[in-house]
């Protein structure tokens, strides 16, 4: 867990406590890299994109 996070979420949690009200929500424990998936990458999409835009690259690619 991102220790930001848990700080954050500690400073409400007092908060709340402070003005009489209930906290019965745990923050969970959250590994980012193993709960998270990364995106994708497209090469081929990608370099059309990219050949799209500048025509030096496409220069480039064509000659290759």
């Amino acid at each position: 867990m991102h220790k930001f996070n848990k700080k954050r979420h500690d400073e409400l949690v007092d908060e709340m406590i402070s003005r009489n009200m209930k906290h019965k929500s745990p923050l969970p424990e959250i590994d980012f890299f193993k709960d998270f998936k990364y995106g994708e990458i497209d090469i081929e999409a990608n370099i059309k994109e990219l050949i799209s835009r500048c025509p030096r690259c496409k220069e480039r690619f064509i000659n290759q």
